[in-house]
């Protein structure tokens, strides 16, 4: 019994030991405010396309306050896309 509970106390010590490290892989980056998360352009594009047919949608139903709200969120992801993206090169947009 006194054997077993030598084992398991260095186990647990060993473990301690190797979890306790400060260790940082290589090209790793925590997230943290010095790193915001920043939307692609084609996520905010997306995103407002899903919430235009959430408009037409709540228009069919009549529900008055989805619509004002998603009109709302179309235009705060307008503005964030506006702020985020700006001077991007139309000579490197290809059109297909």
């Amino acid at each position: 019994m006194k054997r077993i509970s030598i084992v398991s106390l260095s186990l647990t010590a060993s473990i301690m030991a190797v979890l306790a490290e400060d260790t940082v892989p290589y090209g790793y980056r925590p997230w943290g405010p010095a790193d915001p998360f920043v939307p692609s352009l084609g996520d905010i594009m997306s995103a407002t396309q899903l919430r235009h047919f959430k408009i037409w949608y709540a228009g069919k139903l009549g529900n008055w306050e989805l619509a004002s709200y998603e009109l709302g969120q179309i235009k705060d992801s307008f503005s964030n896309a506006a702020r985020l993206y700006q001077n991007i090169p139309i000579e490197n947009v290809t059109v297909i």
